[in-house]
């Protein structure tokens, strides 16, 4: 399964192939902060959430509680960003000298060119 899915970080833009990926990458902090737009490679928006969670390690005093974090992905399929995300990497591409020749391109196809300077 071909996932794909892209991370802005105020317009630095990072591409993982898994939930799982994006999931070890991304910070609590950095959710509560909104630092992330994380789109799928159709132009649907994952909404990022922190479930926070205390554990006193089973001990009397509660001096030694330890926050642990999960973090939840949910795409909303409700209003898709696809020209938003294209012109996203069309921006990063141009940022980063390897520009698009053609700014017509469909969404794929910018989403393998930004694959192809990642992995470079």
């Amino acid at each position: 399964m071909n996932t794909q899915i892209i991370i802005d970080e105020h317009g630095d833009l990072d591409l993982f192939n898994s939930e799982d990926e994006v999931l070890k990458y991304i910070e609590p902090i950095d959710i509560k902060n909104n630092e992330y737009e994380i789109y799928d490679k159709n132009g649907f928006k994952f909404k990022a959430t922190i479930e926070e969670k205390i554990d006193d390690l089973g001990c009397i005093s509660k001096l030694l509680r330890i926050k642990k974090y999960n973090i939840n992905l949910v795409l909303d399929t409700r209003v898709n960003f696809e020209n938003k995300l294209k012109n996203k990497i069309i921006n990063f591409m141009e940022r980063v000298n390897s520009p698009v020749e053609n700014n017509n391109i469909e969404l794929s196809k910018a989403i393998l060119l930004l694959k192809d300077y990642l992995n470079k």
